[in-house]
């Protein structure tokens, strides 16, 4: 298992930083922001990596923000370059109006509720829609027809044929079963039936003639394809037994259900033989639908609603540019790190190395030739000892920066890295673009630094920054190994008790 660098020690406290120089210091702080303020995805750092001297800050720092989430007007943005620490609220650096939601950050557990900034995304719902069915099923009844023929029938008998009917009869049977007869005979036979039950109802006493007479005079007036209709139904009236027919060719209603259903969840319904479904009501459009005897209820039905938060999460990305030359501060050689927060909690990091020149004015004559002994520590790049960054000024002076030979080790320093590291190499061991900035990886035994660089940087540009840094730091944790650490000393005079 690979470890960080923790104060260039293995298994020891962080030593006391207050004496080191401030190329130590460097050291710690970028470990430290290297240990807790990973790069994250939903912040690039596009930033000037070199500078002159007294020049401030230049570029962008832009958080990327998906649509749905808001992050809170009140977060604190906070850059880290050494030892000088510059904090601002986001409301102070965004000209943009805020928006009012819940607060939330994807991969971070920021919550709450007031003004932020974000784009609302747009959640679609599927919710249940109420509706109200009815189960019907056609039946017929011979009944009502004839309770109504008969009274029309009644009134003719009263107002024709009072005063003709006899006073006795013995055959009242013949007219009493016309009714039934109809269901199970021809059109023929019920003309037939008809003429005989009009010749025997002047032999009906006048008890039963309301009755019998209009149900004779009903048969004779009704054209014979309502006849046939009719005896029809009444067959078909028997194979249900569960349902007494009072009405004719009409529906019957057997109960109201109320139910919902839903575009993932439809209603569906098991019918009877002879049974079919009507829809009543519904809070909105649906469907209905008959399948293998079988009602289905369904609804494409849908909402949509506006908002922040995980629910609302879209995968449209936006852009949030803050711009840091507005800041006016001061660029510092080492590592810049920069951190979005709200109440403690970190919503987006970045960190990056910046390279400030502290230049030394020379004749070139007057340039001093280094020898530089022969590294056994090898490197994944071929290095020249006269590496170096070359600039001309206006005075045809020539200005020298950092120098690969400014960091050769010594015979010391090498046996120091070979014994306290286990290892007689320094590799890269990761190479990766990561939001536009291209992340390098170096490691010697247990111990790892990460840097980014520039990765629209021509190549040879690249190459001299990366092993400028990989040259600097070798040299800066073998002169941390070299140190020995000093014995604690007890000061016995302080030690005994006191009173409260």
């Amino acid at each position: 298992m690979k470890k960080k660098i923790t104060g260039f020690s293995k298994r020891k406290k962080l030593f006391d930083v207050a004496g080191y120089s401030a190329i130590v210091v460097l050291i710690i702080v970028t470990v430290f922001f290297i240990n807790h303020s990973p790069l994250t995805g939903k912040a690039i750092l596009g930033i000037n990596t070199e500078y002159k001297e007294n020049e401030t800050l230049n570029g962008d720092f832009t958080l990327i923000l998906k649509d749905g989430e808001l992050i809170p007007a009140d977060s604190v943005i906070t850059i880290n370059m050494n030892d000088k620490k510059y904090e601002y609220p986001l409301s102070d650096l965004i000209s943009q109006s805020s928006s009012e939601g819940n607060f939330y950050s994807e991969g971070s557990s920021v919550s709450g509720i007031g003004q932020g900034y974000g784009i609302a995304g747009t959640k679609i719902s599927y919710p249940k829609v109420g509706f109200t069915m009815r189960i019907i099923s056609s039946v017929e009844s011979a009944e009502e027809p004839a309770q109504t023929s008969s009274e029309e029938a009644n009134e003719q008998t009263q107002t024709e044929t009072p005063a003709e009917i006899p006073a006795e009869t013995n055959e009242p049977a013949q007219s009493e079963t016309t009714g039934e007869v109809v269901s199970g005979q021809t059109i023929e036979q019920n003309k037939e039936q008809s003429q005989e039950t009009a010749s025997t109802t002047e032999e009906i006493p006048q008890t039963e003639t309301q009755t019998q007479t209009s149900s004779a005079e009903t048969q004779s007036e009704v054209p014979s394809q309502e006849l046939s209709s009719s005896s029809e139904s009444e067959s078909e009236m028997s194979g249900i037994s569960a349902i007494t027919g009072s009405v004719v060719a009409n529906l019957k209603k057997e109960g109201d259900i109320e139910a919902k259903t839903s575009k993932n969840s439809p209603y569906k319904y098991k019918l009877k033989n002879g049974e079919s479904v009507e829809i009543v009501s519904s809070e909105h459009e649906i469907n209905l639908n008959i399948e293998g005897g079988e009602a289905v209820i369904s609804t494409d039905y849908s909402e949509t609603e506006i908002g922040f938060g995980k629910e609302f999460l879209g995968n449209e990305k936006r852009e949030i540019i803050i711009d840091l030359s507005s800041l006016k501060i001061p660029a510092e050689s080492g590592v810049i790190a920069m951190s979005l927060a709200y109440n403690g909690i970190i919503i987006a990091s970045v960190a990056d190395t910046l390279s400030v020149e502290s230049p030394i004015v020379k004749n070139e004559s007057e340039r001093p030739e280094l020898n530089i002994p022969e590294s056994n520590i090898t490197t994944e790049t071929n290095l020249t000892s006269n590496e170096t960054l070359v600039l001309e000024n206006e005075t045809n002076a020539t200005i020298y920066a950092e120098n690969i030979s400014d960091y050769a080790l010594t015979d010391e320093e090498r046996a120091v890295l070979k014994l306290k590291t286990g290892a007689d190499s320094v590799y890269i061991t990761k190479s990766e673009i990561i939001n536009g900035r291209l992340v390098i990886r170096f490691e010697i035994g247990e111990y790892w630094l990460e840097n980014s660089y520039n990765a629209d940087s021509d190549k040879e540009k690249l190459d001299s920054e990366i092993s400028l840094d990989r040259a600097r730091w070798i040299k800066l944790l073998a002169e941390k190994l070299s140190e020995t650490e000093e014995e604690n000393e007890i000061i016995k005079e302080y030690i005994g008790n006191y009173s409260l």
